[in-house]
């Protein structure tokens, strides 16, 4: 398996940050501000703690007390438009919001691909090379595991990285309101083998100090120079 099999799913840039109280002042202000940037923001939920906004059906914008993200849908493999929105949106964020620093600052892409059954994503992870699994009957039971899950996290250098490999079940399904005059709704499952990667800061970092653009360019590097050295199995 390589990099190259799966597809781009879903990408997130999150930050953290001590408590921003000023989110209950500012907030109104903050979303004022990103709607002039972003065309077609629309409010998903307002709360004290939290407020979420969503850009079409692409980008999803998040504030909260502790943590701010920014999450695309299926973007382009460069994150080229998700590099332009993150640095609009968490340099609003900071001055709005007055942060001075980031706690941790983490880069998060996940890829995945689609198969038939459960059985068949977990012996794709299987036949990987990733997990290595014992022939024979082990605590009374013989076969192939269900739904096997691989996870691999190291950090140094002010750095660190969480891999995970597994295999994953997305459901969607819509309750139509008593009177709806649309098509039939229709209840579908997806099953993926889903490839996890969380490249994150472990010491606090300025946010004059800290380039977004040369943050995800330098992730998306990572992750394609590296990734198949895991998916192609371990030697």
């Amino acid at each position: 398996m390589q990099l190259a099999d799966l597809t781009l799913f879903q990408a997130v840039i999150e930050v953290r940050y001590a408590p921003a109280y000023l989110l209950w002042d500012h907030s109104g202000c903050l979303w004022s501000r990103l709607s002039l940037q972003f065309e077609g923001l629309r409010t998903i939920a307002a709360e004290p703690n939290q407020t979420l906004f969503r850009m079409g059906n692409d980008f999803e914008f998040a504030a909260r007390l502790e943590n701010a993200s920014l999450s695309a849908f299926k973007p382009n493999r460069t994150l080229t438009q998700f590099t332009e929105c993150a640095g609009q949106f968490f340099s609003l964020l900071s001055e709005t919001l007055d942060l001075a620093e980031f706690s941790r600052v983490g880069c998060r892409q996940i890829f995945t691909r689609e198969y038939p059954s459960h059985e068949d994503a977990s012996r794709a992870l299987l036949e990987s090379g990733v997990l290595k699994w014992p022939v024979g009957k082990h605590f009374n039971h013989s076969g192939e595991p269900i739904r096997p899950e691989w996870a691999f996290r190291w950090e140094e250098g002010g750095s660190g990285v969480h891999l995970r490999l597994r295999v994953d079940e997305r459901k969607y399904d819509f309750d139509p309101p008593l009177v709806w005059e649309g098509p039939d709704p229709v209840k579908k499952d997806r099953i993926a083998l889903m490839y996890d990667v969380d490249w994150y800061t472990t010491a606090p970092v300025l946010v004059t100090q800290m380039s977004f653009a040369d943050w995800i360019k330098q992730c998306v590097h990572v992750v394609n120079r590296d990734s198949d050295a895991f998916l192609g199995g371990l030697k």
